[in-house]
């Protein structure tokens, strides 16, 4: 909890503590009334509640953005506050993982798996065990080797280092392929060093290297060489800025290169053609002089031949290339040499420092003769899971708990939010990870922008979970069984007229059913679950990161359950003490409703006689009775069956209601226990919080803090999350 300094403004306040900003875009309310941000610099009066509301919707050039860089609890007279959001969202992707979008990401599209060049867009990344389609992290190019055309591709998997299990051409695992058909190397940022030219390869082009950064000349394709003095050219190699020292050429001779002797026999025969090369300057204009390199190729193939070329230029430059043909032409189809130029290229330097991220690369070789299609060649899939350190401390394991990717989100200096690692409740997380038990599992890659807050609760609302800000401190909330209530609200601490109840009712166009969406393990294809199973109307749900049929079954069944059960909720305001429960806890509210409790303050404790500041409608409300009572904390006792006092206003308790720890408040110096009375169960109401939100302040000056909740039933959970069979811890 933070206090400004007397006469100082929010302004220099956040300016003094958090000079970074908030990274998020900011409401600014005095006394509930929303005030321009140009206001920040008026100072407080004293009582004044100040809210600076940081709203996690602003899309930065990171994959997920900072949201904010502290959370920040409201105090008496002037402080700072944060809205809450509801614990019981209704699940939902990020826009690009939606498959039926126009221009869905290449890993979530239907009918869009292919490797692409995604310039300016995030680095994809993963959590949990997923079937990946990498983005290119250079420019695929072709060469031959051996009559043998291939292809070098060098791929992004993810951010971090991921487990690769299975690399796929299409539907096709490459383990089942001939070995020579697909070659690929992982490449973890502890082997590139965030630098190139240390993938570990040859370091100069030629048929075995593999070159990170190959820049392809789009002047060149398929110019027909057929003709004694034919050429083309010069063509530019690079834009200005890239330079580099060697140079690959490409020729393919379409009907073979041989020659027939008289007698009927294949021979071999030859074709030259000579490569300039010129180093030209910023402007394009030619300097130096010209490298002239005379190629005679030999052969006697018949059928289709490939070759590429290489060149040192004998320095890193700008450079452009001419060919010209000197073999001549045959007619009486005696030899066969005409070509095709079907490619030029040059190797550019690698660029001074960081040239890729904290990323995983791979790098792929596919041999195209050995019946791999050049459509194929750019479907490359990998099987991965993603490691992280257990709850963001010590080795990185494979992992696909929600709980580790809360805390990277939470904590990633790349694309997270950037904050230490102790402002992260990883108590709670470790608990609630022993809590959801093996096989909920947070399986998905975020290949597009989207706010931390938005990210976190993506990835814990497969376990019926949310994010929760306490103070500085990155929490989260539970849904699931809580039998223990944490506070009790009655009239003695509801604002006056601030009570509303209500009741949602089915009207036309209600769903009759839950339809969620989940992704198969085996091809990430989207695949439905649906409950009640004979619904016909279903309300469409998209569980992000649900890899597993029986997961979103269960979730289905929450869902449903909830809309079906959690009908009634319930608004009221009250002090400062409605900041000290949390999002989720499970409250009991009593108030003078039909079959509600009467409410009021203990008088006097004598043993186990009470006197109460009313009398009690002993003979209106039929018995047994029952009483709880609330402690100077908010927190509530025991409840215990009472009997009739000797007078109306008086009642004899059956227990001890503090057994498990509290006691009486009564007199002048101390608000007095409050209690609430009534038959059986009917005494109070349960709830679960669903909002915490600040509402300005009392005449006097005091906070007012408006709550809300929905009615808490724990057969909701019945038959549905396993583990939302035992009480959260």
């Amino acid at each position: 909890m933070v206090e400004l300094e007397p006469g100082e403004s929010p302004i220099n306040w956040l300016t003094r503590h958090y000079p970074g900003g908030c990274g998020g875009s900011v409401r600014y309310f005095v006394n509930g009334q929303e005030l321009d941000l140009d206001d920040l610099d008026r100072v407080p009066e004293d009582g004044d509640l100040v809210t600076l509301a940081v709203m996690p919707a602003v899309p930065m050039a990171v994959l997920i953005p900072i949201l904010i860089t502290a959370l920040i609890t409201a105090v008496i007279s002037v402080g700072l506050s944060l809205l809450l959001s509801a614990i019981f969202k209704k699940p939902g992707a990020p826009a690009f993982a939606q498959s039926d979008r126009p221009n869905p990401s290449s890993v979530y599209g239907v009918n869009f798996q292919q490797n692409t060049a995604r310039i300016g867009e995030p680095v994809p990344v993963i959590y949990g065990r997923v079937l990946t389609t990498p983005d290119y992290a250079a420019t695929p190019y072709l060469f031959h080797m051996n009559n043998d055309e291939y292809a070098d591709i060098l791929l992004t998997i993810s951010a971090g280092e991921v487990d690769v299990h299975r690399i796929l051409i299409g539907d096709s695992d490459v383990a089942q392929m001939d070995p020579l058909a697909v070659q690929y190397k992982v490449i973890p940022a502890s082997v590139h060093l965030q630098t190139g030219g240390n993938l570990g390869f040859h370091p100069e082009p030629s048929a075995y290297a593999f070159v990170e950064n190959m820049v392809t000349s789009p002047e060149v394709s398929q110019q027909t060489m057929e003709q004694a003095g034919d050429s083309a050219g010069y063509f530019r190699l690079s834009k200005t800025g890239i330079v580099g020292r060697f140079i690959q050429i490409d020729c393919v001779w379409p009907s073979g290169l041989y020659a027939m002797n008289t007698f009927g026999n294949v021979t071999e025969t030859i074709c030259e053609f000579h490569v300039l090369i010129q180093e030209v300057d910023a402007a394009g204009n030619p300097i130096g002089t010209v490298q002239d390199n005379a190629i005679f190729e030999t052969t006697n193939s018949v059928t289709p031949w490939r070759r590429s070329f290489y060149f040192d230029a004998g320095k890193s430059g700008l450079w452009q290339v001419r060919m010209i043909r000197y073999a001549p032409a045959h007619t009486d189809g005696t030899v066969i040499n005409s070509y095709q130029w079907t490619g030029a290229h040059l190797m550019a330097d690698q660029p001074a420092g960081r040239v890729y991220g904290d990323v995983t690369l791979l790098a792929v070789r596919i041999k195209a003769d050995r019946g791999i299609s050049g459509a194929a060649q750019q479907e490359i899939r990998v099987d991965c899971t993603r490691r992280l350190p257990v709850l963001g401390a010590g080795a990185l394991v494979a992992t696909a708990s929600p709980a580790d990717a809360f805390v990277d989100i939470v904590t990633n200096a790349a694309y997270g939010a950037r904050r230490p690692l102790l402002e992260v409740d990883t108590d709670r997380l470790a608990a609630l990870a022993a809590y959801w038990g093996e096989g909920y599992e947070f399986n998905a890659v975020y290949s597009g922008r989207v706010t931390v807050w938005e990210a976190l609760t993506q990835c814990v609302q497969v376990v019926a979970a949310s994010p929760l800000p306490i103070g500085s401190l990155m929490s989260v909330a539970q849904d699931g069984p809580k039998p223990a209530r944490t506070m009790l609200f009655s009239e003695q601490n509801i604002g006056a007229k601030s009570f509303q109840l209500s009741y949602q009712f089915d009207t036309e166009g209600t769903h009759d059913g839950v339809q969620v969406e989940y992704r198969e393990p085996t091809n990430f294809a989207p695949a439905f679950v649906l409950w009640p199973a004979n619904a016909t109307d279903p309300d469409r749900v998209n569980l992000f990161g649900c890899t597993n049929r029986g997961r979103a079954l269960e979730m289905a069944k929450l869902i449903w359950n909830r809309s079906r059960k959690l009908r009634r909720s319930v608004e009221f305001s009250t002090e400062l003490e409605g900041l000290i429960p949390f999002l989720g806890d499970h409250v009991a509210v009593g108030h003078t409703l039909p079959a509600w409790g009467i409410s009021g303050f203990v008088a006097q404790v004598a043993g186990a006689l009470l006197t109460l500041d009313r009398v009690l409608p002993w003979d209106d409300v039929p018995g047994p009775w029952v009483m709880v009572f609330r402690d100077q904390d908010g927190g509530i006792s025991d409840q215990v069956q009472v009997d009739r006092g000797p007078e109306d206003w008086q009642a004899v308790l059956s227990a001890d209601p503090w057994a498990a720890g509290g006691a009486w408040h009564v007199g002048e110096r101390q608000e007095s226990t409050h209690y609430s009375w009534g038959a059986g169960s009917a005494v109070v109401k349960d709830f679960i919080l669903t909002a915490i939100t600040p509402k300005g302040t009392t005449k006097n000056g005091g906070a007012i803090v408006g709550l809300g909740g929905v009615i808490y039933d724990p057969s909701v959970y019945v038959d549905t999350l396993a583990f939302l069979a035992n009480p959260v811890p």
